[in-house]
């Protein structure tokens, strides 16, 4: 039983863990769309992008790849969407959609290969957005070197000390001060 209380920990570990790379990805994506104008795309502050929830980010990638005609933007989308609702399941309801399978082992078994099969999408989509973002970056040097060069903005802030969770630690830090 404790090799698969380890398994399961693991497996529900990496699967919040890639939701949170995605994510992180998309706004990063996002940011260098907007900076070197992809496709006309006038874009959203850096700013702009902190402050929107993870589905109005992938909606946003919509309008800057209005122009695609292989339907794989939609593709990209609606995926992105469920993996992000799975994560959602995952964060506010895993335990009461399945906490009477944590009480049984064959229930356990089934959780651990849910659990991985929402790594295996999760890499998937992964890899399409570091692809898209890849491909920004390189049209970026290739048609905007001199842009790129005298680019002076700090990278992206994902740091945990500006994250949500961090402030309602410190929030609870103080609570205790006197």
């Amino acid at each position: 039983m404790h090799d698969q209380d380890m398994e399961f920990r693991a497996a529900y570990g990496e699967a919040m863990f890639r939701a949170h790379l995605i994510e992180d990805l998309l706004a990063l994506h996002i940011y260098e769309c907007s900076y070197f104008h992809l496709n006309g795309y006038s874009g959203l502050s850096r700013k702009q992008i902190q402050k929107l929830e993870h589905h109005e980010r992938i909606d946003e990638l919509l309008k800057i790849y209005k122009n695609q005609k292989d339907g794989s933007i939609e593709r990209l989308v609606k995926g992105l969407d469920l993996l992000g609702k799975i994560r959602n399941k995952l964060t506010h309801a895993f335990i009461p959609q399945v906490g009477s399978d944590l009480r049984k082992q064959e229930g356990v078994d089934q959780i651990i290969a849910l659990l991985r099969d929402i790594c295996t999408w999760e890499r998937r989509f992964w890899a399409l957005l570091k692809k898209a973002h890849e491909a920004v970056l390189r049209g970026a040097v290739k048609h905007c070197l001199k842009t790129v060069l005298e680019r002076e903005d700090p990278p992206f802030d994902a740091r945990v000390a500006r994250s949500r969770i961090q402030e309602h630690l410190d929030e609870l830090k103080s609570l205790f001060k006197g």
